[in-house]
C-alpha cells in the first residue's frame, strides 16, 4: 500500500492510499481520507473518495495532475 498526505492544515488532513486488489486482477483502489483533530475520535478517519480501477486508469489521473501542476 501506498500513502501520501496530499492536503494539510491545522489540525485537519487530507490522505491518498492506493492498494492492489486480488481480485480482479490488475486492479487498484485509491481511496481520499480525512481526518480532523477537533472531532469526537481524533485518530478516527472518514473516507471520502474510493475508486476501484486499473493501471492505466490511475496513470491517467497522475497525467491529469501533471498537466495542471506543470
Amino acid at each position: 500500500m501506498a500513502k501520501a498526505i496530499i492536503a494539510c492544515s491545522t489540525g485537519f488532513q487530507y490522505r491518498a492510499e492506493i492498494r492492489r486488489l486480488h481480485t480482479p486482477a490488475g486492479t487498484l483502489s485509491l481511496s481520499i481520507l480525512t481526518a480532523f483533530e477537533g472531532a469526537k475520535d481524533p485518530q478516527a478517519e472518514r473516507q471520502v473518495l474510493q475508486v476501484t480501477t486499473d493501471a492505466a486508469g490511475l496513470r491517467a489521473l497522475a497525467d491529469l495532475v501533471r498537466q495542471e501542476v506543470s
